[in-house]
């Protein structure tokens, strides 16, 4: 290839290898390619948001929680009523479930506010207290059933909702939620 043929092909509106590769990895190129991904993220999480289920909406009083905790101790939400509460919905067979169980740890340690665990479709008490275990959740787990999971219209795991102080629900995702965006919401 002479030096002509290139200056031909950039004539002709066809930039070599190495002009494309120079353009690419400008700062220009750079800061495209950062907004691109920027814009691409943006539309898959509004995607997986508009394809997370039918769940309360925003500013809906939270539905009356009242269950019995694996001690067998009962927990009502009403009781909660001032603080923001955390309830997540799970079930002990869900993959992603675990990987929910680190974030809100961390949220519980802190003390950022009351966290709500409510094991669904399981087969056994000694199933969710495996779970517990294995998993080193620290946080309240409560024992919910098909009732549970109608009133909160929970169809997928995990499920979270944040009440805020009044009661009414601020937030909601299914599906893993991350430890800044639960921080975000708090």
């Amino acid at each position: 290839m002479t030096a002509n043929s290139r200056e031909t092909e950039t004539s002709t509106g066809r930039a070599t290898w190495a002009e494309r590769l120079r353009r690419r990895f400008s700062l220009g190129g750079l800061l495209r390619g950062v907004a691109e991904g920027l814009v691409i993220a943006a539309v898959v999480l509004l995607a997986l948001q508009w394809l997370g289920g039918d769940r309360i909406k925003r500013g809906t009083p939270a539905p009356n929680l009242r269950l019995r905790t694996l001690a067998g101790q009962t927990v009502d939400l009403a009781a909660f009523k001032g603080q923001t509460v955390i309830v997540e919905f799970w079930a002990p067979w869900c993959k992603v479930c675990r990987w929910q169980v680190g974030a809100l740890n961390d949220l519980f340690d802190a003390k950022r506010a009351v966290i709500l665990s409510v094991a669904l479709d399981y087969r056994s008490h000694d199933q969710v207290r495996r779970f517990v275990g294995e998993h080193g959740v620290r946080y309240p787990v409560l024992l919910g059933g098909r009732q549970t999971s109608s009133e909160f219209r929970v169809d997928q795991f995990p499920t979270i909702y944040v009440i805020d102080e009044a009661g009414r629900i601020t937030h909601s995702r299914s599906g893993y939620t991350p430890g800044w965006l639960l921080r975000f919401w708090l």
